[in-house]
């Protein structure tokens, strides 16, 4: 019985596919690399330069790649959207006005961090931990990147970026 557990491990390790997500400084430094859940998201927040309101884009991590699923608005002036993308919907919440679906979706992303002034950036991770951007990576531009690989593949990516740089 031990021995097929093990065996079963060590196939899971080396040939499961699954869905990671990794957030890279400009200095190409790892803030976060973990496998995401099918249904698991993670948020970015900022305050709009204008309105002063929150502004929450909600992403997820498909098949290797980040979808843009929900953006989360108080008003609709300002540059902000009024109609919902396509293949989207547009939902008045109590709270919120929401666009849902429709976002686009990619492999990567880059990401400007504003400071406590402009921007104010949070990112709430989907282990649901909270980061304060706008203090850790002050005006920096991080790289959020996501990868369909098993474990193993993954982590020697992962060693073989961290001996080049």
């Amino acid at each position: 019985m031990a021995l097929s557990v093990a065996i079963l491990a060590l196939f899971y390790f080396f040939a499961v596919p699954m869905n990671f997500l990794t957030i890279t400084s400009s200095g190409g430094t790892i803030l976060y690399d973990a496998p995401v859940g099918g249904g698991e998201s993670f948020i970015l927040r900022f305050i709009h330069s204008v309105e002063r309101t929150p502004i929450e884009s909600e992403y997820r991590v498909v098949t290797g790649k980040i979808v843009h699923w929900e953006e989360r608005f108080l008003s609709h002036n300002a540059g902000l959207p009024t109609e919902p993308p396509r293949n989207g919907r547009f939902i008045m919440a109590e709270n919120w006005m929401i666009l849902r679906g429709g976002g686009p979706s990619a492999g990567s992303f880059r990401y400007r961090v504003g400071n406590e002034e402009l921007g104010r950036n949070l990112l709430f991770l989907p282990n649901g931990s909270e980061v304060l951007l706008y203090v850790d990576c002050k005006h920096d531009l991080l790289l959020f990147r996501a990868e369909l690989s098993c474990l193993f593949e993954h982590y020697v990516i992962v060693l073989v970026d961290m001996a080049k740089n």
